[in-house]
């Protein structure tokens, strides 16, 4: 039998009761646990959970594409989260036996976290606290959507979202294209991805693009230490034939609530809504994002730097 794809609402066959042993392998599945109250069912995650902080002091069992599932199987679990890209790695965990249920989850879109919530809800018979979960979601995106109808007519800000980049210049620069998680939240943001039309979901560009497609809000989640957006902001200043540079509104996003399809997803999208509509560019941004912690690296994901989710 293989992995099992999530069904919204109905839990996953095999368990004969909620799971109580449960080792997550990705950032949002994680956060979604905790999220439903069942934080201390989870033995093990991946070496990129660190939310919340209660998950850093839980046993590690690998990188998102390379776990090790010697120490999974080592943890007993009864259930095993997984990414729907995570393929190699649920065939991996089935054929190696074990007796663990591997749910193998979708997590690409707004659509795909919200089924995530209740078919992980489901497995852990945790179905209130999944609907209360949703429930103050709705509520944020509500919110989102009373914020953007309110500019009017007023055009779309054109909006770069970089995942990728080398410290101290701007060689590297890896974005988000269509299809993908982030290029849906600068659409729900009242935003336009210039590189919406790319091929890939993730893909390298040229510095030079960005003086022909003209970005108004930059937005950036390359890895900086604890208080270094300023120098991660200081990097784009040769650029200042671009817009958004010259505006003031470039944005380190210090922190994974950004790039992790989860429970935060509403709050992180409110945010991105003030950046993306603000008048002005620096202080409303240093605002935003104000109490972030460490930033959302770009790691092994299922694309070329990708971020884990």
């Amino acid at each position: 039998m293989g992995p099992q794809a999530a069904r919204p609402g109905a839990p996953p066959a095999g368990l004969g009761r909620p799971a109580q042993r449960i080792v997550s392998l990705t950032p949002s599945l994680t956060e979604i646990v905790f999220a439903l109250d069942a934080g201390e069912r989870v033995v093990g995650v991946s070496d990129y959970c660190d939310y919340p902080p209660a998950a850093r002091t839980r046993p590690r069992v690998g990188t998102f594409l390379q776990p090790s599932v010697e120490k999974i199987l080592a943890l007993r679990p009864d259930l095993v989260l997984v990414d729907g890209v995570q393929k190699d790695v649920a065939a991996a965990l089935q054929a190696a036996g074990g007796g663990a249920t591997v749910l193998a989850i979708a997590m690409n879109d707004l659509a795909q976290v919200r089924a995530a919530i209740t078919q992980v809800g489901a497995a852990l018979g945790a179905e209130p606290a999944a609907a209360a979960t949703l429930a103050q979601l709705d509520g944020e995106l509500a919110e989102v959507r009373r914020v953007v109808a309110s500019r009017g007519a007023r055009p779309p800000r054109r909006v770069l979202f970089v995942v990728d980049r080398q410290l101290g210049g701007l060689r590297g620069l890896v974005v988000a294209g269509p299809g993908t998680y982030l290029d849906e939240l600068v659409r729900l943001a009242g935003g336009v991805n210039i590189f919406a039309d790319l091929k890939l979901r993730y893909a390298k560009i040229a510095v030079e693009s960005l003086e022909e497609r003209q970005p108004e809000v930059i937005l950036d989640v390359v890895h900086v230490e604890a208080g270094g957006e300023e120098s991660g902001r200081a990097d784009w200043l040769t650029l200042q034939s671009v817009k958004a540079v010259r505006d003031g509104r470039v944005y380190i996003l210090a922190d994974r609530e950004f790039v992790t399809p989860g429970p935060r997803l509403g709050k992180a999208l409110q945010k991105l809504a003030r950046l993306i509509g603000e008048d002005t560019g620096k202080d409303a941004g240093e605002d935003a994002t104000k109490g972030a912690g460490k930033s959302a690296g770009a790691g092994s994901g299922p694309d070329a730097a990708a971020p884990p989710r």
